[in-house]
């Protein structure tokens, strides 16, 4: 299938990228970084828009340095990048295909459009089949009573930057913004999240603590190429066994990463009983949808074994 008609804008800063948006905003406008997942879409008549404006050509998002990642660096970049966090080391190298990490982006990743079988679709099966509530359709179809879509957000480095307490910084219209990654997802599969138009995501910021454990953990069905059917995303403190800081994310399993609640075990010890209890209040903080490959109750019963091996892997168990 070949891409709709649309008119590339090539800028060469920020702040002609902006300016461009704001120009061609009523017609239709958006980003290019990667388009690994942006140009598939298209294809299948996805949210394309007129007018397309590329980033690559914008020297200041391609940067990278420790604790901080231009929106535009690829991933597979960053794996040759020494100070990354073992953790961002790990959900980078589950990402897809190593083909496409040569062009995918941090930034692109973050910004991934939400999925469902009912959505990544051609026109053919969508005029065919009936289309959903995100697309051209009326309703929902995976809770035909739903006000909201329930689309699932598969993006693998979000629940380990949200783990890592990220920040993303914007240029938009009204200027320059930062917020906490944890704030940037909205609980609908459409609005997605707090993006404003015409903003552009220019950097991923941590802060750079070589103390913290990181770690990821994906469940898929190939070992390439294939979304997570779930992922989990954690930053830890331990101090001679003592948890200092835990912070615990789980993706892919709704429309917005899951966190998880830790902050009871703060200054306790990481035992494997304290690990079950961990585990078994993730379970219970998710409800898969009946919208991407796998039964939601596999996926489910999933969320506690993945939880638990990532955390005996982390406290140093072999």
């Amino acid at each position: 299938m070949i891409l709709p008609p649309f008119l590339l804008h090539r800028p060469t800063t920020v702040d002609e990228a902006v300016d461009l948006a704001a120009l061609h905003q009523e017609e239709g406008v958006s980003f290019l970084a990667g388009g690994t997942d942006l140009l598939p879409n298209w294809k299948n008549r996805l949210n394309n828009q007129p007018h397309l404006i590329s980033l690559q050509s914008i020297p200041s998002l391609h940067d990278v340095e420790s604790g901080k990642i231009g929106a535009l660096a690829t991933l597979h970049s960053l794996l040759g990048f020494s100070p990354l966090p073992q953790g961002l080391r790990e959900a980078i190298e589950v990402v897809a295909s190593p083909l496409i990490r040569t062009t995918a982006t941090i930034g692109g990743n973050l910004l991934l459009d939400t999925r469902c079988h009912f959505f990544n679709q051609s026109p053919f099966w969508r005029a065919t089949v009936g289309s959903c509530l995100k697309a051209e359709g009326p309703v929902c179809r995976v809770v035909p009573g739903a006000n909201s879509c329930v689309a699932t957000f598969s993006s693998d480095l979000a629940p380990l930057l949200m783990a890592m307490d990220a920040t993303l910084s914007f240029v938009g219209p009204q200027g320059e913004r930062s917020l906490p990654l944890r704030t940037f997802y909205q609980q609908d599969g459409i609005r997605r999240m707090v993006l404003k138009p015409g903003e552009i995501l220019t950097t991923i910021s941590w802060h750079d603590d070589p103390t913290l454990l990181t770690g990821y953990a994906k469940l898929r069905i190939r070992e390439a190429w294939d979304f997570p059917l779930l992922g989990v995303g954690c930053a830890m403190g331990l101090c001679e066994g003592y948890l200092s800081n835990l912070s615990l994310f789980l993706g892919a399993v709704d429309s917005i990463p899951i966190e998880v609640p830790t902050e009871s075990f703060l200054g306790e010890p990481l035992t494997d009983e304290a690990i079950e209890v961990i585990a078994k209040s993730a379970y219970a903080r998710v409800k898969p949808m009946k919208n991407v490959g796998l039964t939601p109750s596999y996926r489910k019963r999933m969320v506690p074994v993945f939880v638990r091996r990532l955390l005996m892997r982390l406290r140093g168990d072999h």
